[in-house]
């Protein structure tokens, strides 16, 4: 995810020199970003905003060995799934400002959409700042509770997997039925893009899903087998429900 924000705020015009990547890994990055920093680049322009784009595996790890490179009154935006605020904060200690966010993939083509939530105290500067920075990849929601924030991960925050995986079937099903595989893919991609264009467009799913089905049809007898009782529907809350258990599970 954190490559994908990276990704995105350079194609949306951030300038690299405003960006510094801490990074234990070798790896080539984009040109005028920093690559680890040394404590002397740190204080000469000390960061007003980091974002923790780790696995929250890897938390109790590596957030202590940076909780002394932080400056006083930080704006810190988490990308950690499952991770809480309050946990950020025994790891980090207090004095800064704590932002949770859950983005997604698009971000990185710049169609991402994230949900941010917060503590009461943190100020309308710091949303400001957080929000700036998502919606230069995408649009931005708030969450009304951070416990909400499981649901939302489940949904949005790993749901282009879940499309993704209905493409992989769209395009199984086609080749089943004799379509080549770039054909298959070709319908498939332009098919989920159609859609997603009218939904954003302002278009309701259900009217829209009703009015392709004409009755006796061939999306009608098709949707006979979707939205049966073990159809697309009990899949899917069976799936978010999972995804939105492990992340509860993730705060330890």
């Amino acid at each position: 995810m954190g490559g994908a924000l990276l990704s995105g705020w350079l194609k949306a015009g951030v300038p690299p020199e405003h960006i510094a990547v801490f990074e234990p890994q070798a790896g080539a990055m984009p040109e005028g970003v920093a690559h680890n920093p040394d404590a002397a680049a740190l204080a000469e322009a000390p960061p007003t905003c980091v974002v923790l784009a780790i696995k929250p595996q890897q938390a109790a790890d590596a957030l202590p060995e940076l909780k002394d490179k932080l400056p006083p009154a930080c704006l810190v935006v988490s990308l950690l799934a499952g991770t809480r605020i309050a946990t950020l904060r025994g790891l980090l200690g207090d004095g800064h400002a704590y932002i949770r966010a859950m983005p997604n993939l698009p971000a990185a083509i710049g169609k991402g959409m994230a949900v941010l939530c917060a503590d009461a105290e943190v100020e309308a500067a710091h949303w400001a700042q957080a929000e700036k920075l998502l919606e230069a990849v995408g649009i931005t929601a708030r969450a009304d509770d951070e416990a909400q924030m499981d649901a939302i991960t489940a949904l949005s925050g790993s749901g282009p997997a879940y499309i993704f995986h209905v493409a992989e079937a769209m395009q199984a099903g086609g080749k089943a039925l004799g379509l080549s595989e770039e054909l298959a893919a070709r319908l498939t991609m332009q098919t989920i893009v159609g859609a997603g264009a009218m939904l954003e467009a302002g278009g309701d799913a259900t009217a829209l899903r009703e009015s392709v089905a004409s009755r006796g049809g061939t999306t009608e007898a098709a949707l006979d087998v979707l939205m049966n009782k073990a159809g697309l529907e009990s899949l899917f809350r069976n799936a978010l429900e999972a995804a939105a258990a492990r992340s509860r599970e993730l705060d330890g």
